[in-house]
């Protein structure tokens, strides 16, 4: 019979021991561990110093961000997934303001959607700017 064979240990005891190793100097650090070290923080800075400079290349563009909205709805012939794009009109308003259309027929100023339930003072300042009114009726289109 054979008897179970233990393994041998891969590295000698003093090795596993819980106290840390010292080199000849005394020094818990290795010199290539501190090297180490050093090219890894050069290296950070370089990458936040080149992060820096980017930034501070990228121009300054307001265009996009300052300028409003340039579109204008006719909301006497916009369908209703054109009115809805409207501030503080969503598709649900967008649905009255189509029914109001066609009960009472074209609006001929912006106070007259006021006319619509749900569209007070307030809807009627944001959407002022983008809000035209043609003299003719809607014409078929899409709701």
């Amino acid at each position: 019979m054979t008897s179970p064979q233990e393994p041998e240990p891969t590295s000698p005891p003093e090795a596993r021991s819980a106290s840390p190793a010292r080199d000849s100097r005394g020094s818990l650090i290795e010199r290539s561990d501190i090297a180490r070290a050093i090219l890894l923080m050069g290296g950070l800075v370089l990458m936040f110093s080149g992060w820096q400079l980017l930034a501070s290349r990228r121009p300054a563009s307001t265009d996009t961000i300052a300028r409003p909205l340039n579109f204008q709805v006719d909301f006497n012939t916009a369908p209703a997934s054109e009115l809805s794009l409207l501030p503080g009109i969503g598709p649900e308003m967008a649905r009255r303001i189509i029914a109001d259309r066609e009960s009472r027929g074209p609006f001929r100023m912006l106070d007259d959607l006021s006319r619509v339930r749900g569209i007070g003072p307030k809807t009627i300042r944001q959407i002022e700017s983008m809000a035209r009114f043609s003299d003719s009726p809607p014409t078929g289109h899409p709701k």
